[in-house]
């Protein structure tokens, strides 16, 4: 059996949806699967067919391959009594620890997650996210960066002087979105040599609204905040205001794709959103036990999930993915690509995967030699984005190749030592 990379990690996912003469989305139903009974959850964060949760002082990791009976199958206690949110790579999950800060907990091994080291910073840590070796960090005294090139030594690389609840990077790690009490704004985040190491610089890049703005996340070319019961589609180019859909109740959480967005409501339902255009537009809704406090996109059972949190545990719901007619809104890609960034990297790259027609995609990778070092098969629409982590593989040249539907392309990777 080909070795797989540690921790693929399936950032955006979804294909674009069906549309009418009209160009409107037509209803999609949201199929209820399965739920796993759990105390309340405050974070997650889906990789492939497995879902990260934290909560009260409880990281866990979920099994969702099947997911008419997801289950547990990792569980650490690392004493932090309110982890906020979680996100993961290169077989380490970075969490919210609140006044305890960044919490680092080891889960190559996700049946057996060992807590590893926390991080105190100026403010109380109120989201983090992670990109290759980079963690940025939203805090009740600023937007920080840390570096994590040994995840067991995080230190602190840069910070900006605006508080901050939560932040997402965007695909290539070039710039921070970020929501607050005061207003959504964006970081750019560049990098410099200076006496032979590398140093980061925060910089304001763009900036919307002045009222609360948060939760949020990245929906294609747009960023979708939470502004109490509207869901505000701000364009990721300049930051400027692209459209309003305003739901019942205040929103609970948010979770986004290429030209989508899921949004949980304080009445316990979910809703499923069109972001091809500049305005949200109504897809289809689902019910939840309660007030659903996160959310995140999956992959299991041959097809795309949509997984939130609420006080009884997890929600596990299919949707029928949205394909395009015709649409000019439409980020369908032209062509099948394969692109990496970082490339030279160490030790993890991101790949970006575009394909042209929906269906099931092989992603190989292999050395100089023709050895497959890992393999990875899945549905693929629009753009994907996958984290591969080289953790404990020999430096060198790699090639990556994506194909599928007749279709085929190759790109090399430089892992540097």
């Amino acid at each position: 059996m080909p070795r797989r990379i540690a921790h693929n990690r399936l950032l955006l996912t979804g294909v674009l949806a069906l549309t009418t003469a009209l160009q409107f989305a037509v209803a999609q139903p949201l199929e209820p699967l399965g739920s796993l009974n759990m105390t309340p959850r405050t974070g997650l964060r889906g990789v492939a067919d497995r879902v990260y949760c934290v909560g009260n002082n409880n990281f866990a990791v979920v099994d969702v391959s099947d997911p008419a009976s997801p289950m547990i199958i990792g569980q650490v206690a690392p004493g932090v009594p309110a982890l906020a949110t979680v996100d993961v790579s290169g077989g380490f999950a970075y969490c919210a620890g609140g006044a305890t800060g960044l919490v680092i907990i080891e889960s190559t091994d996700p049946s057996d997650p060992v807590w590893r080291t926390n991080l105190a910073l100026a403010g109380q840590v109120r989201d983090a996210v992670v990109l290759d070796t980079l963690v940025a960090v939203a805090t009740s005294a600023n937007v920080s960066l840390i570096g994590v090139r040994n995840p067991l030594q995080p230190h602190l690389l840069t910070t900006f002087g605006r508080i901050s609840s939560s932040v997402r990077w965007d695909p290539q790690g070039t710039k921070l979105y970020v929501g607050s009490q005061t207003g959504a704004f964006a970081l750019s985040v560049q990098h410099y040599d200076s006496a032979g190491a590398t140093r980061y610089r925060l910089t304001a890049a763009g900036e919307y609204g002045s009222q609360e703005m948060t939760p949020h996340d990245i929906a294609g070319s747009y960023v979708t905040y939470a502004r109490g019961a509207d869901a505000v589609a701000v364009r990721a180019s300049n930051y400027s205001l692209a459209g309003i859909h305003s739901v019942p109740s205040a929103i609970r959480a948010v979770a986004g794709g290429n030209g989508f967005s899921f949004v949980a409501l304080a009445t316990g339902s979910l809703q499923y959103l069109d972001q091809r255009g500049d305005t949200p537009e109504f897809v289809a809704a689902a019910g939840l036990p309660s007030t659903s406090t996160g959310l995140t996109l999956a992959h299991g059972g041959g097809q795309p999930l949509v997984v939130a949190s609420t006080s009884a545990g997890l929600s596990i719901f299919a949707y029928t993915p949205l394909v395009v007619d015709d649409n000019p809104h439409s980020t369908l890609p032209q062509s099948l690509s394969l692109q990496a960034f970082p490339n030279p990297f160490n030790p993890s790259v991101t790949l970006t995967l575009s394909v042209p027609v929906p269906g099931d995609y092989a992603l190989d990778v292999f050395d100089l030699t023709g050895r497959i070092v890992s393999s990875e098969h899945r549905f693929m629409s629009a753009l994907t984005t996958t984290m591969l982590d080289f953790s404990g593989l020999a430096s060198g040249v790699y090639f990556a190749r994506l194909h599928g539907a007749a279709l085929s392309t190759t790109t090399k990777l430089l892992y540097l030592p």
